[in-house]
């Protein structure tokens, strides 16, 4: 029995010593683990910091934040907006003789007044300004000259198969809307009429002209028709240019052929700028007309007040000649009257 206790004893002993060996290998590896991973983040942590000191000395030396130039702060105006006055008098369509009339701030774009503005009509001589904007984009060398075109159009202006400086033939198709002298601009350009008139329908298109369609580039088919609206837009882009608004605004122009046998001056169409049809204290920026049997009388023009702000008008289809400039005339004071600018 004594044998046997003190055999039991010492295998007991035993187990222990092993549990104890197995519990003090485990924290040995623990502390080493422990070692080695306090040592990487020690390392890391060192190298963060090296790296951030070399920059933040090269920033130093180079003076980064100074010598970086600045970017411009620009302070777009706030456009200046049409305000009715609370004793404006409202407008009666049925007063005009226009059968299709829009009046639109030309800064914010703003129909301020409308008579069925989105339905088609046509527009006659006033394609002449489409066709001047696509004539613009040509290799056109207004110093040079041209044979005017024979086509068998009432023209009393531009003798055909005559020479003419494609300045004057310019002067011509916009201040008496000569069909003759547009038509030899056209020749002149480089593209076929048919190509041009494709081009007048491009250019239409981005526009955003999306009523307009045109046949020709003259105005005298009545094929090419817009709307009131479109045409608002037409001369808001036409009278950008340089090269057509100083011609739409004057009252006659002198022109001739290069060897002097034909020479005429020519009277504008826009009885406005002419002053047949007093304007009343406004400023005629510029103006286009159109005419023919199935058109009636048409008008569009941008005027300015005494205190500059600039209103696109267009009359189309007025019963007569005067109508359509007395009419025009009229919806420009109406909305100096009705409006003001804020």
């Amino acid at each position: 029995m004594i044998n046997f206790l003190q055999n039991f004893e010492h295998r007991n002993n035993s187990e222990r010593t092993r549990v104890r060996g197995f519990f003090l290998l485990v924290i040995f590896f623990l502390i080493i683990i422990f070692g080695f991973s306090v040592s990487v983040e020690q390392y890391i942590t060192s190298q963060w910091l090296n790296f951030a000191e070399r920059l933040a000395g090269k920033i130093s030396v180079n003076n980064w934040w100074r010598i970086r130039p600045s970017l411009p702060v620009v302070l777009l105006p706030t456009p200046l907006r049409p305000i009715r006055r609370v004793d404006a008098q409202p407008l009666d369509p049925t007063a005009f003789t226009g059968r299709h009339i829009v009046v639109r701030d030309n800064t914010t774009g703003e129909m301020l007044f409308g008579k069925a503005a989105y339905e088609p009509w046509p527009i006659a001589s006033i394609t002449k300004l489409l066709s001047a904007l696509v004539l613009l984009e040509t290799p056109l060398d207004f110093s040079a000259t041209t044979t005017a075109a024979i086509d068998a159009v009432y023209d009393n202006d531009i003798v055909a198969n005559q020479t003419y400086l494609i300045k004057d033939l310019w002067g011509a198709s916009l201040v008496a809307s000569s069909n003759r002298a547009i038509l030899s601009l056209v020749d002149a350009s480089g593209f076929s009429r048919t190509e041009f008139v494709e081009r007048l329908n491009q250019k239409a298109t981005q526009l955003g002209l999306t009523n307009t369609h045109i046949a020709e580039p003259t105005g005298l088919d009545p094929k090419n028709t817009s709307t009131a609206a479109d045409i608002a837009l037409l001369i808001f882009e036409a009278f950008k240019k340089p090269m057509i608004r100083d011609f739409v605004i004057l009252p006659e122009y002198r022109i001739s052929t290069v060897d002097n046998r034909f020479a005429k001056t020519l009277k504008t169409t826009d009885w406005l700028v002419s002053g047949i049809i007093p304007k009343h204290g406004l400023n005629i920026r510029g103006g286009k007309t159109g005419s023919i049997p199935e058109s009636d009388y048409n008008f569009a023009f941008q005027v300015t007040s005494s205190t500059s702000h600039v209103v696109d008008i267009v009359v189309l289809g007025a019963v007569t000649n005067d109508a359509r400039f007395v009419e025009a005339r009229e919806l420009a004071k109406w909305v100096y009257r009705s409006y003001e600018w804020k």
